[in-house]
């Protein structure tokens, strides 16, 4: 990459999310595992008689690596390896009592984290602490990826048949030591995974285990790749706000020429590199969509309780939750394909086997699961007469996927699609954007705008070309402009001008005379 390269970034809205990911390492149980063996097996062959010991010494020599680090290296990820365990097993014990080390299944049966500093303070983390007590200071961690590279070339050269992993581990084990505690946040992560065989006993029956570095930032990377190239095009049907996005994908970092305009706007020339901003509106005929913001009720943990708790069909839902039973009913009696996107998989279950019985439509509803999977879905649903999918607004289903023609007449997202803002990591990363755009727009550019992003995604599905036709609505009074904690500034300025605010009692006519004029 170099002022020769021109970068072109399609579904751009994505940036932050995906280069945070490629920015985070994870170094699991069974590579550290790995990692001590290597070390192990080289000082095995050491030990066997005087000459090994020679060979050995000659090959990490070449690379000014001594036998003796080989060993300290060997005993740091062993001690690692007991740190780990007993971390884990405290936490579990906190979490749900001791009765799983007498029967696994008392554990969750979900993914957990366990994080390492409290996600509102960036201090050094537990494992940090304890390695320095332990005596394996930032000396050792430094020199961790020259030794496990030394390792394996030694390895190689003597013939110890293996798939050596002991040189990437050193190489995350010295960025957990030189990345700051403010942009990085460090965990454990424990990946539920159950497994049948026997021989393995505790939690690892359960769980995969890894240590994770999480990347909270990822503004100042992208600046430095961007600053790097020649220039580029950022493009996303969902970008707006697009000073939001220029600030958290790193452009405004790159020089004071920046300017904003809208597709028959003039620039400015200031000194700087520049950073232009378009956006365009929809160029399909408009009399071919319906677009609604449905004024419910905020769809809300809260407000609408817990569906495992409630009889099915309403038969002691809440008012909330009723509501929403008539909206997801009036949206699903759409002709053709529908989309019902619910905040969470959880929610799916529950909308979907409530349309099942209250629509003569078949019904496919979405869970998380493998690519295989999904496609099977896809194919159910692109195939035959009308169905009504419903799935979690933050699943794979709702952006990527090319629903166009009459794949699909009509799309509903219900309620804002928050991440769950309990989780260590996210608040890490709200506190990290605190830090750096400051407190009062912490929650806003972490959390609020890409959960907002990823409704619009969703409700996207449904126009794709001029002769399409199709209903898109935003269910949920945080949608309307004068709400608690409203997202409509959000929207982009032509949703803001299009979409029409409704009761939910008018959506049934409503949905009705749109096909009818049609």
């Amino acid at each position: 990459l170099d002022e020769r390269t021109f970068v072109i970034v399609d579904e751009a809205h994505r940036l932050e999310e995906r280069v945070r990911d490629l920015l985070s390492d994870r170094l699991g149980r069974q590579t550290i595992v790995q990692a001590r063996n290597d070390c192990h097996q080289l000082l095995s062959l050491a030990r066997q008689s005087g000459d090994h010991k020679r060979e050995v010494r000659a090959h990490l020599g070449s690379q000014d690596v001594p036998l003796e680090a080989v060993e300290r290296a060997r005993d740091f990820y062993d001690d690692l390896l007991g740190w780990l365990e007993d971390r884990i097993a405290e936490h579990l014990d906190d979490e749900v009592g001791r009765d799983w080390r007498a029967d696994e299944r008392a554990l969750p049966e979900h993914d957990l984290e366990i994080p390492l500093r409290d996600p509102d303070e960036p201090e050094p983390d537990e494992l940090t602490r304890w390695a320095e007590e332990a005596g394996y200071d930032g000396g050792l961690f430094r020199q961790l990826d020259t030794i496990g590279l030394a390792v394996e070339d030694a390895s190689e050269e003597l013939g110890i048949a293996r798939t050596p992993v002991v040189a990437a581990a050193g190489v995350i084990a010295r960025r957990w030591w030189e990345r700051d505690h403010a942009t990085t946040f460090r965990e454990i992560e424990l990946d539920h995974s159950p497994r049948d065989d026997q021989r393995i006993e505790g939690w690892r029956s359960t769980y995969t285990a890894g240590l994770t570095l999480f990347d909270c930032l990822p503004a100042e990377s992208l600046a430095s790749t961007f600053d790097d190239v020649g220039g580029g095009v950022l493009m996303s049907a969902t970008l707006a706000p697009l000073d939001v996005f220029t600030r958290v994908a790193g452009l405004d970092a790159l020089g004071d020429g920046s300017d904003a305009a809208d597709a028959t706007g003039t620039d400015s020339e200031d000194d700087g590199r520049p950073v232009l901003t378009r956006s365009y509106g929809l160029s399909f005929p408009p009399e071919n969509r319906a677009s609604w913001i449905v004024d419910a009720t905020p769809f809300t943990a809260r407000n609408r309780g817990d569906p495992e708790t409630m009889e099915p069909l309403g038969e002691v839902w809440n008012p909330t939750r009723d509501e929403y039973a008539h909206v997801l009913r009036a949206i699903a009696r759409n002709p053709g394909n529908v989309l019902i996107a619910m905040p969470n998989y959880r929610e799916a279950t529950w909308a979907g086997a409530y349309l099942a019985d209250a629509v003569e439509k078949p019904v496919v509803v979405d869970e998380s699961s493998s690519n295989e999977a999904t496609e099977n879905r896809k194919r159910e649903f692109f195939g035959g007469d009308g169905k009504v999918l419903v799935t979690s607004t933050r699943g794979t289903l709702t952006e990527g996927v090319d629903y166009d023609g009459a794949k699909l007449r009509a799309a509903a997202v219900v309620g804002v699609p928050l991440v769950n803002i309990g989780s260590p990591r996210v608040r890490a990363v709200q506190r990290a954007y605190g830090d750096v755009f400051g407190e009062d727009h912490a929650f806003e550019y972490a959390l609020t705008i890409p959960a907002v992003r990823r409704a619009r995604q969703a409700i996207g599905r449904v126009i794709r070309g001029a002769d399409e036709v199709g209903v898109r609505a935003l269910v949920g009074a945080r949608y309307t402009p004068d709400a608690r904690h409203s997202v409509f500034e959000y929207l982009s300025p032509a949703e803001r001008e299009e979409f029409v605010t409704m009761s939910p009692e008018f959506l049934p006519d409503q949905i009705d005379r749109f096909w009818a004029e049609r």
